[in-house]
């Protein structure tokens, strides 16, 4: 299927805030506990957050794979094979894992990782994660913590931080998450820290500071991208409630009148969407899409049976 009128499939997705979704599964894959536990281990100075918490119902599984599944998974069986494949990591005994970025810099990789808490044993999972990244390691200690350093260029370097806590990641970020966990360092505050705690719980929960990142180049279509790169603040959750998916996302602008283009950007993109998207059942669930605006604040919710939240998201990254 083809969008018509110059839409971009991107911008659209942007505009609706179901991309909150796939920015959670595309960072987790590159890369019912303590609610707040590995936050507390992330160092300070990151701009993006995204915490899955795999144990916030029995059916933890059933939700990760509803996550991750919405976008383009490598031919992959299952999102759990998928995350399995990924990480070297069975996802069964996980509990949390969150994920973080310093985006500033050009490099994708400059300074990114992700702390995992798992009941698996962590000679388990380090050897799944060495398997994964298809390299041999050199174990080491940083203050006083072992860390497994890659031997070929993958940066992929393994902290462990305790009794089945770990952190993944490029070696600056390894390194800080440990001075972290010893209470050497400062963990995240700040707007990011506080625009994270303000989203509800769910299964994701996701806030960065640097919401420009995620913006898709102007390319001559219907919406002016524009309007979102003036924002201050993006965040949002996912949940399952029942058979139902949906999904909350904040965007804070820096004055009332940005935060108004916004709304309107938003909205906009949903009325048009519904009228020149030709698959009907996506087209039509766009009429769920609510957005609304609080001084600086626009606030969209988009919730779904569980079935048509997942063909929404796939046929948006044009999976069918």
């Amino acid at each position: 299927m083809v969008l018509g009128d110059g839409i971009s499939k991107q911008k659209l997705l942007l505009a609706v805030g179901i991309t909150v979704v796939a920015i959670a599964g595309v960072l987790l894959l590159t890369g019912g506990s303590d609610s707040a536990g590995a936050i507390n281990q992330v160092p300070a100075g990151v701009d993006t957050l995204v915490r899955v918490d795999l144990a916030i119902t029995s059916d933890r599984l059933t939700q990760f794979e509803v996550v991750v599944s919405g976008v383009p998974l490598g031919g992959a069986d299952n999102a759990t094979a998928a995350f399995g494949n990924e990480t070297g990591i069975d996802p069964g005994p996980a509990r949390e894992v969150v994920v973080f970025s310093d985006n500033r810099s050009a490099n994708e990789s400059a300074y990114r990782g992700f702390v995992l808490h798992t009941n698996a044993e962590i000679d388990t999972a380090v050897e799944g994660i060495r398997d994964t990244t298809n390299s041999s390691y050199q174990s080491t200690t940083y203050n006083g913590q072992t860390v497994y350093a890659p031997a070929n260029a993958s940066n992929r370097y393994l902290g462990v931080l305790g009794e089945g806590q770990l952190v993944v990641g490029t070696q600056a970020a390894v390194r800080d998450t440990i001075d972290v966990n010893a209470g050497d360092a400062d963990t995240v505050e700040g707007p990011l820290r506080q625009t994270y705690e303000n989203t509800d719980n769910g299964t994701v929960r996701f806030a960065t500071t640097a919401p420009e990142r995620w913006v898709p180049g102007d390319s001559g279509g219907f919406l002016n991208t524009e309007a979102y790169r003036k924002l201050d603040t993006a965040s949002g959750t996912y949940y399952i409630e029942g058979g139902d998916a949906g999904l909350t996302v904040r965007l804070g602008a820096s004055s009332g009148a940005n935060a108004q283009t916004v709304e309107q950007a938003t909205k906009g993109a949903a009325v048009i969407g519904q009228q020149t998207i030709e698959n009907e059942s996506v087209a039509a669930a766009l009429d769920s899409v609510n957005v609304t605006r609080e001084d600086k604040t626009v606030t969209v919710r988009y919730e779904q049976p569980l079935g048509a939240f997942q063909r929404t998201v796939r046929y948006l990254y044009g999976e069918f």
